[in-house]
């Protein structure tokens, strides 16, 4: 796709906004049917912390962010 997530090591490249980023890719809902359950089971998890500056730096440079 041509889209890499900041701080993928293998297809992404050095950011010069955030060359130390470490992976950006978090699942905030995650609703899974397992085997022999009848209602699927949703977990929940808040962005980490190591996000928050990266969203900030982009919102102080004027990149609308959806969470």
């Amino acid at each position: 796709l041509g889209c890499p997530i900041l701080g993928d090591p293998l297809y992404g490249k050095k950011d010069q906004l955030f060359p130390d980023a470490t992976l950006m890719l978090h699942a905030r809902r995650l609703r899974i049917c397992l085997p022999g359950i009848e209602e699927a089971m949703l977990f929940k998890a808040p962005e980490p912390r190591r996000f928050h500056a990266v969203l900030a730096a982009l919102e102080k440079k004027g990149r609308r962010i959806q969470a």
